[in-house]
């Protein structure tokens, strides 16, 4: 899953791998650009984890954020462009030649341009424990698919994601 960057230099270094990030890599591979994105978690960033993204150009009647994230990496990569995952950015710097993007394991990566394409982290709650239950009875944006298993249970909502409905 880690690995070290195929070139000394890209044209473009994209940090963030969710639609966006990944979007941008397909266009600039696709049009000859050696690009690389890095992505600190896994492909698809945080709409990877969604149970049905619906409003994503192309998919009218929606897509599960992995199937987005798979798509989206596969095409990336067959145009040639890099995903470089599991590390965070660090530190960004410019040098001579462009810029330079430091990794959270030392790891550098020279480009003549850089888009940042840093998406969304959800803000957390803040209670002792509830990291051990995240994907197994807590939350967060949970869609359709974690409805089904908590029939017949008790559910707290905690928040105020909802949609306001236009007059």
């Amino acid at each position: 899953m880690v690995s070290a960057p195929l070139l000394s230099e890209y044209d473009l270094t994209i940090v963030g791998a969710g639609p966006a990030g990944l979007a941008a890599g397909v266009y600039a591979a696709s049009e000859g650009l050696r690009a690389v994105a890095i992505e600190a978690l896994a492909p698809g960033g945080q709409a990877g984890t969604t149970s049905r993204i619906e409003n994503y150009l192309g998919f009218p009647q929606g897509i599960s954020g992995s199937e987005l994230a798979m798509r989206a990496t596969a095409q990336a990569k067959r145009f040639g462009a890099e995903v470089l995952l599991a590390r965070r950015l660090a530190d960004i710097a410019t040098d001579d030649l462009g810029y330079v993007a430091r990794l959270s394991d030392g790891t550098a990566v020279r480009s003549r341009a850089m888009l940042i394409a840093s998406g969304v982290d959800w803000r957390r709650l803040e209670v002792p424990g509830i990291d051990e239950l995240l994907g197994s009875g807590v939350y967060y944006g949970a869609g359709p698919s974690e409805a089904v298993t908590c029939s017949g249970c008790q559910v707290a909502i905690v928040g105020a994601g909802t949609r306001l409905a236009r007059r």
